[in-house]
């Protein structure tokens, strides 16, 4: 995981997404940026955005990360 100067993006590449979802370095305004590969497991995100500050969650540049359980997969949304 690593965060910018000033901790509002964050990159985070697999193996590390319940880690990044437990920091403190995630507040309001806070841009999670994934990285190409398969996140599986189950995690639990606690952290509140506000309505003019919310927390976002993307893939960084054109990578195509996937979430997923051995259930269910989900790719996150490229077109946004």
């Amino acid at each position: 995981m690593a965060a910018s100067e000033n901790d509002s993006i964050i990159e985070i590449y697999p193996g590390e997404l319940s880690a990044a979802f437990n920091s403190t370095l995630i507040q309001p305004g806070s841009k999670l940026l994934l990285h190409d590969g398969t996140y599986s497991g189950d995690f639990i995100f606690n952290h509140n955005g506000a309505l003019n500050n919310p927390i976002e969650i993307s893939p960084f540049n054109n990578e195509r990360p996937i979430i997923g359980r051995f259930d269910k997969l989900f790719m996150v949304n490229t077109s946004i």
